[in-house]
């Protein structure tokens, strides 16, 4: 059998970790599946308004595939004008509007809104869900009149392809096919406890890959907060008042995030009713109160260093309880995180650290992922239990996301003691 040929440049090919698209033309598409050889075809029909089914060309070879593919759509197109127009039994619309996908999809956003409240964490996870309902390549494009109990594990895959061809970056990362999955099943859940539907449609599994964000080495870490104190000296000297405060509190910004291991969606929030100051002992702490975070509220104790930075944060913005810890003048607190993403942007690009040595962008969250890189590395025994609860995550991402980072080199020496020579 001769080699498949090259694709043809004018087709349209995306690929994500076990999942590979390629469009003949418009309405028609082959995909492959890293748990299958074969490659599935898949073929729309403008005048249906619908994905038909999907069938497996029983072949690894992209060149039969696609022959296959064409015969198929020929095929699509004969059964049509042979029914007069009439869609296939099992994706017919609803003929009674409640039962629609669209309008299940509804009440579901409506529940979420109610459960949302007025809670800023709550109301950003409807904001997202109803993006993916409601999104050009969403749940609602693809399924819209459907009646929502003709929905099978075939129609999820089927949607799984519609959602990454409709992408406007051509592709879907492995964590946001995995929300589209997460989302449909919630409205074919809220469906099945209203008893429209007697069964739920499987979700297919997606494989994910981690993605470690990158982070500073110390050398780096210094390197980046002396320049946020240099650029911040140099506007002074010009008379430059506003720019010298505002990255003089971008250095305290770095050094208090990598000193308290918090997620830059917490610290927009934080004020000083959430900060308990202990000076006294050993070991000097803030004690910091999270409550808007990715995760349930929990109780963050600091590194020593963070205590100084604090006193200095409050001279800055004054000590009533209600200021917020950064950027104070701002009430809408998007505007906050936004401005301090510049600035911080600034320091990186001036310090020579926009990414790291594999070519990957640093953004405000490598502060958080330098804080527990540090732990791990210079740490003296940190037990893992401890550390993973203290920033609000998990031994299981601790290994996966960080000490994915480590190298034996790094710490040779406590590799090589011993409690006893041998």
């Amino acid at each position: 059998m001769l080699p498949d040929p090259p694709t043809d440049p004018k087709t349209k090919t995306s690929k994500t970790p076990g999942f590979e698209v390629i469009k003949i033309k418009k309405g028609l598409a082959i995909y492959k599946q890293s748990r299958s050889p074969f490659w599935y075809v898949r073929c729309y029909m403008p005048f249906e308004g619908r994905y038909n089914q999907v069938i497996s060309t029983k072949t690894d070879s992209e060149r039969e595939a696609r022959k296959i593919a064409e015969d198929f759509y020929i095929e699509c197109a004969v059964k049509k004008r042979a029914l007069g127009g009439e869609l296939p039994s099992g994706s017919k619309p609803a003929k009674d509007l409640r039962y629609s996908f669209s309008s299940v999809a509804d009440e579901f956003l409506e529940d979420r809104k109610r459960h949302a409240g007025n809670n800023p964490k709550h109301l950003r996870n409807f904001h997202d869900t109803r993006k993916l309902v409601d999104a050009k390549n969403g749940l609602r494009a693809f399924f819209g009149k459907r009646d929502i109990s003709t929905i099978v594990t075939a129609d999820v895959r089927d949607y799984m392809v519609f959602a990454e061809e409709q992408s406007s970056k051509g592709s879907l990362s492995a964590s946001t096919r995995s929300k589209h999955l997460v989302t449909l099943n919630l409205v074919m859940k809220s469906a099945y406890e209203k008893g429209l539907i007697g069964t739920l449609p499987r979700m297919p599994k997606q494989r994910t890959v981690d993605n470690p964000r990158p982070w500073f080495d110390s050398k780096e870490y210094h390197q980046l907060w002396l320049k946020a104190l240099i650029i911040s000296k140099e506007a002074d000297k010009a008379g430059d008042k506003d720019k010298a405060k505002r990255f003089a509190e971008v250095h305290d910004f770095i050094v208090f995030m990598v000193n308290t291991f918090l997620r830059p969606s917490e610290w927009a929030n934080l004020r000083h009713r959430h900060i308990k100051v202990h000076s006294t002992g050993d070991t000097p702490h803030l004690e910091i109160t999270v409550s808007d975070g990715k995760t349930k509220p929990r109780v963050v104790y600091s590194m020593p260093r963070a205590v100084e930075v604090y006193e200095r944060m409050k001279q800055r913005t004054g000590q009533e309880r209600d200021n917020y810890l950064f950027k104070n003048q701002y009430f809408n607190r998007k505007t906050a995180l936004s401005k301090m993403r510049l600035d911080f942007e600034t320091v990186l690009k001036a310090a020579d650290l926009e990414t790291d040595g594999f070519g990957k962008k640093r953004t405000m969250y490598s502060l958080r992922h330098s804080a527990i890189m540090f732990r791990l590395l210079m740490g003296n025994n940190v037990d893992y239990q401890t550390l993973v609860k203290n920033a609000g995550t998990s031994i299981d991402q601790l290994h996966r996301f960080y000490a994915s980072h480590l190298d034996p080199r790094m710490n040779l020496g406590n590799l090589q003691s011993f409690k006893v020579k041998t």
